[in-house]
């Protein structure tokens, strides 16, 4: 799953879009929180960016996806949430971020279940539309 980083319409409208990474310095930034914090792009984020400007850590995705859409500053989510939520501008298009497997896990009783195949087949087709935008693979993240 791929990384980005975005702002809201509402933030650009206030405080401007980043013209480089290193002008991260002068933005409000949204980093993870203590159980993240170790992941390589919230490290990436915590380099690129001033403490005193990190005005919300959170480990929810979700918090940090509202913040980021009422204008609480930039943050860094998966790109796929930009097909739900149009006003999330991309900050740097030529940014690599690190990116995340999707994995399925389930016990092995259920291998042969037919919800649990249901399920599978369910959101191995949902993700199989993103695929080819939001994955790095060609094969179905699952």
């Amino acid at each position: 799953m791929k990384l980005a980083l975005f702002a809201s319409s509402q933030y650009i409208d206030s405080f401007g879009l980043p013209d480089s990474v290193s002008d991260l310095l002068n933005h409000k930034v949204i980093v993870y929180g203590d159980s993240l914090s170790h992941l390589q792009e919230n490290q990436w984020l915590l380099k690129h960016s001033s403490h005193e400007n990190q005005i919300l850590s959170t480990d929810s995705t979700e918090v940090r996806l509202q913040s980021t859409i009422e204008g609480a500053g930039i943050s860094i989510l998966p790109e796929i949430f930009q097909q739900r939520h149009k006003n999330l501008i991309q900050c740097f298009e030529d940014v690599s971020l690190p990116n995340h497997d999707i994995w399925l896990v389930y016990h092995k009783d259920l291998k042969n279940s037919f919800r649990m195949n249901i399920v599978k087949d369910f959101l191995l087709e949902a993700l199989t539309c993103f695929k080819d935008e939001h994955f790095e693979t060609n094969q179905p993240p699952v």
